[in-house]
């Protein structure tokens, strides 16, 4: 009888755990920190964090935000999760997806170190997993992730099934917060590498502004054999790159063939192929290599 007792209480213990949640709206007044223990967090309503306020996202937390809700940051947001640990952002419904993370004009600019050119402050999202959102209601910006005339550092994310843009940048009447690195003011910009964009409706990134640096350090390449004429007009595009991902979907042979001389003229080394296993019959020229990433060396 006290074994089947103990169960039960055991039993109790877990299902309380196992439903914990946090719920959260309004305004982050004060430095905070979200936690494992308290997650998830389910964003009710919209939530901002305001100017001269950092909120804290430890590794392994997950945020549900519901349909055509907000997180803006006025602030500072520091969400950095682990390799085996990530952030997650989700819909709590994902038939009613949520608006947008949004980085407003007075949130904390990202600063990187002039000498090693290695993070330092500001606006962070590392190993984070941003799942859905990008309902243009609620929000005059259409992505999942927005930066209003402000900037940031994405790293080692995952932004997928937006039903807008991945990521959405828009440069509004005042002028981008400028900061930099090592207190140049001069050179401060949105940062995204190592990064998947990818299953969005819209576009990847996409940027309603005359003017806005972006820095990405890998190409994702699907787009039915036109990176042939891409490099043929625009060979600059790989000034800054470090990681093409390719998809082969080249039916000229010489278009590929072009294609690989500029990679390799440019230090670039194949390091992974793969067949297409699947659309019988389809480029039979480059079937057999169809999937490739390059590294430059």
């Amino acid at each position: 009888m006290k074994k089947i007792l103990l169960l039960l209480i055991l039993s109790l213990c877990l299902s309380v755990t196992s439903f914990a949640q946090t719920n959260v709206s309004g305004f982050i007044t004060t430095n905070t920190t979200w936690t494992v223990a308290n997650s998830p967090y389910t964003v009710s309503d919209s939530l901002s964090v305001l100017a001269g306020v950092t909120l804290t996202i430890d590794p392994g937390v997950e945020i549900r935000i519901n349909s055509n809700k907000s997180i803006k940051i006025l602030g500072e947001l520091n969400a950095i999760g682990t390799l085996n640990d990530s952030i997650i952002f989700k819909d709590s419904n994902p038939n009613t997806p949520f608006a947008s993370i949004q980085f407003l004009d007075s949130s904390e600019d990202v600063v990187f170190d002039s000498v090693t050119g290695n993070y330092q402050d500001g606006n962070i999202m590392k190993y984070v997993k941003v799942m859905g959102g990008g309902s243009a209601f609620g929000s005059s910006g259409f992505g999942s992730v927005v930066f209003y005339s402000s900037t940031g550092l994405i790293r080692n994310c995952r932004i997928v099934n937006s039903m807008t843009a991945g990521i959405f940048l828009q440069k509004n009447i005042t002028q981008v917060n400028l900061g930099g690195t090592g207190g140049n003011q001069s050179n401060k910009y949105v940062k995204i590498d190592s990064s998947v964009i990818s299953n969005n409706t819209g576009d990847g990134a996409s940027c309603f502004c005359g003017q806005y640096n972006i820095d990405f350090d890998t190409l994702v390449v699907d787009c039915e054999g036109a990176f042939y004429y891409i490099l043929f007009d625009m060979v600059d595009i790989l000034k800054n790159i470090k990681t093409i991902i390719i998809e082969n979907d080249f039916y000229d042979y010489n278009h590929k063939l072009y294609v690989d001389h500029v990679l390799i003229e440019n230090k670039f080394k194949k390091i992974f192929s793969s067949p297409l296993l699947t659309y019988p019959g389809g480029f039979p020229n480059t079937r057999n290599e169809f999937y490739q990433v390059w590294k430059k060396e």
